[in-house]
């Protein structure tokens, strides 16, 4: 019988051939081995796609970690801020001290003060002073100051060591100092061109911030 034309798929054709059989060749006996071909299946996808959803879930949970943390980070940030805040208690300017009443009437002659605050937590200034002029004035427990900031006006020269104003005026002729701070070393102030100068208690020079 004659076999349509046709292709014969390649894999019946290999089966056919390579069937275990029995020939005799020279009086001996040859064995044949039966070979199927197979078609290998990769195990690999399945354990592919569980590493990455192994991967997925690891990256899921570090990012819910991070998230945590910072949320924790931003709550503690937001009640050190409001404890901060309610440790500054307003104070009627009726109430304050005489003696920085007295302060402000003489080397602010005219201005009126706006608002007071006291700081509990500052370990050096008690009373936070705005006049209405926009002038800060900070004094300690003992009702003696220690920062007046005018911005962009001249400070009183009654509050500044004459051997800075001595200094200032050789070296920064022209220009006013219009911030001055007492630290634990001396003094800082800083003039109208924005430079702040370091001074000793004595008023000798330790250092010139550009």
């Amino acid at each position: 019988m004659r076999q349509k034309s046709g292709v014969i798929p390649f894999f019946v054709a290999y089966e056919s051939c390579c069937r275990m059989q029995w020939r005799r060749n020279s009086g001996k006996k040859i064995h044949v081995i039966k070979y199927r071909p197979t078609f290998a299946v990769s195990k690999g996808t399945n354990k592919d796609s569980e590493d990455s959803n192994k991967n997925k879930k690891q990256l899921k949970n570090r990012i819910m970690k991070k998230s945590k943390l910072f949320l924790v980070a931003f709550i503690c940030m937001m009640t050190q801020s409001i404890s901060v805040i309610a440790q500054d208690t307003f104070l009627p300017k009726e109430q304050l001290p005489q003696s920085i009443k007295n302060f402000v009437q003489e080397l602010f002659p005219g201005q009126m003060i706006d608002y007071v605050n006291i700081d509990a937590d500052s370990d050096d200034a008690n009373y936070e002073i705005c006049l209405n002029n926009g002038i800060e004035l900070d004094f300690d427990m003992n009702e003696e100051w220690e920062r007046v900031d005018c911005f962009n006006m001249s400070v009183p020269m009654q509050i500044v060591p004459t051997a800075i104003v001595n200094y200032v005026s050789s070296h920064f002729a022209g220009e006013e100092i219009v911030k001055i701070d007492k630290e634990s070393y001396g003094y800082e102030i800083e003039l109208s061109n924005g430079i702040e100068i370091k001074f000793n208690h004595l008023g000798e020079l330790l250092y010139i911030d550009n």
